[in-house]
């Protein structure tokens, strides 16, 4: 369900950082307050993945011993490999549920409960380092750190809060999608968002159009020309 992205207002994503994490109390000390230069905080950035990549290569490894294929692979492919001159820009889940084909049993739940340890001191650690990246006004990376330590743990307020995502039920979404849910739409992969009350229809080959109810081949067909665009 795609809940974080879309067309929603441009934010005041500097302020947000200035307020959100310099008013924050950190007890980690990734980086001194003497030493928050933009080669440090690369530095003391890749020891962190590092440190996080072989706690889950150990992890993965338990799970190939265990018989559990899947989970091994998953927690294998959890960091991607990174390009120095790229910018990562991750898709951030919703919450922090796992998938429901990687917990059927009991040792596989364990699995994911030594997972979700792992990522949330990783985000604890993650933030801290964005808090430091705004204490040497490196915001950009700052941004980025959030972004990153919501990906690790889906529920670091905090870090949602810097973001400007909003909990609706036991979900986490952008103020866009809050507040088309509020209104009563729904989010589907196929039509994006629609009224709760039309999206059986539309999933049945219907289109509203201008008020009227017309068939998804009619409705190709008024709109094939750019003179009758949207």
């Amino acid at each position: 369900m795609e809940l974080l992205s879309g067309k929603s207002s441009v934010r005041p994503v500097v302020s947000l950082l200035l307020a959100c994490l310099l008013g924050l109390a950190t007890t980690l000390n990734v980086v001194r307050a003497d030493d928050q230069t933009p080669e440090s905080l690369n530095t003391a950035r890749q020891q962190l993945y590092q440190s996080y990549a072989a706690q889950l290569q150990t992890l993965a490894e338990k799970c190939a011993a265990h018989e559990l294929p899947k989970q091994a692979e998953f927690t294998r492919h959890w960091l991607p490999e990174r390009d120095s001159l790229m910018i990562y820009i991750f898709t951030l889940p919703a919450s922090s549920a796992a998938p429901a084909d990687l917990v059927k049993t009991p040792l596989a739940q364990k699995w994911w409960n030594r997972f979700m340890e792992l990522r949330r001191a990783e985000a604890e650690e993650l933030f801290s380092l964005a808090h430091a990246a705004v204490q040497a006004k490196q915001y950009a990376l700052a941004f980025e750190l959030a972004r990153e330590t919501v990906r690790e743990n889906p529920e670091h307020e905090a870090a949602r809060h810097v973001l400007g995502d909003q909990k609706n039920k036991d979900q986490w979404v952008s103020p866009e999608a809050a507040r088309r849910l509020d209104a009563g739409q729904v989010w589907s992969d196929e039509f994006g968002w629609l009224p709760a009350d039309r999206l059986a229809r539309y999933q049945n080959g219907e289109r509203y159009d201008r008020g009227n109810w017309i068939s998804a081949a009619e409705d190709a067909r008024l709109h094939s020309n750019i003179n009758n665009g949207w």
